[in-house]
């Protein structure tokens, strides 16, 4: 089947967007893509640096939440019955 569109690909898209950015900022493809890939990288480092509970943790306290509120569901229950 034909295709009757006279679009672009999704890729040649951005890489034009890309492009056009660029030269907004006054700056090459290339000086952009690497300084993008290093605040990437910046945040990926601060995310896994970042202080708190473990996965792990995080689903037992939920676990306990729930335990707790299926205690007083079950009160309320045994109250109103």
């Amino acid at each position: 089947m034909q295709d009757l569109s006279p679009c672009c690909k999704l890729a040649d898209g951005l890489r034009s967007d890309v492009a056009k950015l660029a030269s907004l900022l006054g700056t090459s493809v290339s000086q952009l893509e690497a300084s993008e890939r290093e605040k990437f990288n910046a945040m990926t480092a601060l995310g896994r640096a970042r202080r708190g509970p473990s996965a792990v943790e995080m689903d037992a306290l939920i676990a306990g939440l729930a335990a707790k509120v299926t205690a007083q569901n079950a009160t309320s229950r045994a109250w109103n019955w």
